[in-house]
């Protein structure tokens, strides 16, 4: 198996987020910092604080390729929320449907 280098890894990566509509114009300074950590472990791969640095800005990548997903789920939560625990009523079953009260019931007024 051929061994695949860190900046070629992460020209891949940074591809897919690309190609998903994920990278806008503000990631361009963690792109470029990634792909600088990835040539530089290439070329220092004994370098443990490099590796450090490198897998920060790998998790970085990783958290920009899901914020859509993590805004999609909270939205789902908000709308089952919202949507509440209301069944659907069978209407052969259903008996007399119970009206509220508009509030208070006008009384005697002192005049």
């Amino acid at each position: 198996m051929q061994q695949v280098s860190n900046f070629h890894a992460v020209q891949q990566t940074i591809g897919a987020l690309t190609s998903d509509g994920k990278l806008r114009p503000e990631h361009s300074g963690v792109v470029a910092m990634v792909q600088g950590l990835a040539s530089s472990v290439d070329d220092d791969p004994g370098n443990a604080s490099l590796w450090r640095e490198f897998r920060a800005g790998l998790e970085t990548l990783r958290q920009i390729g899901l914020e859509g997903e993590q805004d999609e789920d909270e939205i789902s939560v908000i709308i089952a929320a919202l949507r509440g625990s209301a069944s659907v009523r069978n209407e052969d079953d259903a008996g007399p449907v119970k009206s509220r009260g508009r509030g208070r019931k006008a009384g005697p007024t002192a005049g």
